[in-house]
């Protein structure tokens, strides 16, 4: 039987965030890639506080994996105000890195 892709997406949650405790390895091997792949991007994320964001990226996917169960928006994962964005970006900053 072929799986759904809800067991696909749950299967490849399990194997990148088991139960969905924080895996440090996963989120800091992501960033040294992502960092790796581009000058831009890692001049975009010069002075950034990566603690904070290794725990944002594993509260996104967190916060994706609920969604995908409940098919229901929350105030977190509303953007009708941009909640989102705003917890990201400090104030008055704002990068694009493709042009």
């Amino acid at each position: 039987m072929i799986p759904s892709f809800d067991e696909l997406f749950e299967a490849s949650f399990a194997r990148v965030m088991g139960g969905g405790a924080y895996n440090p390895s996963f989120v800091g091997d992501f960033y040294r890639r992502f960092l790796a792949s581009s000058e831009r991007v890692a001049a975009a994320f010069a002075g950034t506080d990566m603690s904070r964001q290794k725990t944002m990226l594993h509260d996104s996917l967190i916060t994706l994996v609920d969604f995908n169960r409940s098919r229901r928006l929350t105030p977190e994962t509303s953007l009708g105000d941009a909640s989102i964005a705003k917890l990201d970006r400090p104030k008055g900053k704002h990068t694009t890195l493709l042009k």
